[in-house]
């Protein structure tokens, strides 16, 4: 069985890795050197399933395996994969992933600061869906992330700006030229850029050359962190340059049974400074889709990395 509640061994555990890899960059800085910590995630679907699971209530406890990492963290953000409704009548379209209005307290318990809404489920409730979901988040304090325009603001004088774009929607080669636009534009001002990408093939583990293709040019272009989500399974995480790319973290919480997969997310833990990574860390969770949350942390599969890096593409 799937255990549901922190576990203070595991975490104490994961805990001490964490402050061991900080540990040479603490020592070795001699000036102080202000950074900011991000937490990222994957998919989080709030409907269907995951909304039956929930019907009693309980929305806290959706994320709460995973809770602590993210309150701590000072930017924790996730792929929103259902829009939130106005109480309209549930759909019986089982394609449709639409989360009702109290579901808004998965992510704010989880202290979750942005979700990002440029995905293929976002226009599930139409247009009166998509302007109640901003809205409910607005009203909640969690920043919305969209193909529309930067995302900009600032963490301990750290500039960041967020960029997303849903490449499942027929976007190409006019949306990556966008993109690096955009980049090269930030990263002129002085901006760490992390891109929010919803691509790749579903239930594949691994990426795929379009994917590659596309942070090629992004890294050529200056962002810093490639952000993947969609294909509900986790792929690798790699190193264009200095890039930081996670292909894709799979999901957060889902209602999926098959493949297997399709159970197992991962939470992506970096450390940036004005220019650069300073440290990253992908730590691996379980989902039980029946109870409508996340599961356990996996320790065994924590994986760290600590400037100055090992060598890269």
């Amino acid at each position: 069985m799937i255990s549901h509640a922190v576990n203070p061994q595991r975490f104490a555990r994961l805990r001490c890795l964490m402050i061991a890899a900080f540990a040479p960059v603490l020592l070795s800085a001699s000036v102080y050197e202000p950074t900011v910590t991000i937490a990222l995630l994957g998919d989080v679907m709030l409907g269907r399933g995951i909304a039956f699971a929930h019907a009693t209530g309980r929305w806290e406890q959706t994320l709460q395996s995973l809770a602590p990492i993210l309150q701590s963290a000072d930017v924790a953000m996730a792929n929103l994969e259902s829009p939130i409704d106005c109480g309209t009548p549930a759909s019986t379209n089982s394609r449709l992933l639409i989360a009702p209005s109290g579901s808004v307290a998965a992510l704010t318990s989880a202290s979750l600061d942005i979700v990002s809404l440029a995905n293929n489920h976002a226009g599930d409730d139409g247009d009166l869906g998509e302007r109640c979901t901003r809205d409910v988040l607005k009203l909640h304090g969690v920043s919305v992330l969209d193909s529309t325009s930067p995302l900009l603001f600032s963490v301990h004088g750290i500039r960041l700006a967020f960029l997303a774009v849903d490449f499942t929607d027929g976007s190409s080669t006019h949306a990556v030229e966008d993109l690096v636009d955009q980049v090269r534009d930030l990263r002129r001002e002085g901006d760490f850029v992390i891109i929010s990408l919803h691509w790749g093939m579903e239930y594949q583990s691994g990426s795929d050359d379009l994917q590659k293709r596309i942070a090629q040019a992004l890294a050529k272009a200056g962002a810093n962190i490639l952000w993947g989500h969609h294909p509900h399974a986790v792929q690798e995480t790699g190193w264009v340059g200095d890039t930081l790319v996670l292909y894709s973290l799979g999901n957060a919480v889902f209602d999926q049974w098959e493949p297997a997969t399709s159970q197992e997310g991962e939470l992506a833990w970096v450390e940036v400074d004005r220019q650069d990574i300073r440290f990253y860390a992908g730590i691996r969770f379980t989902i039980d889709p029946g109870l409508g949350q996340t599961g356990s942390i996996k320790p065994a599969t924590f994986r760290f990395s600590v400037a100055p890096w090992p060598s890269r593409e």
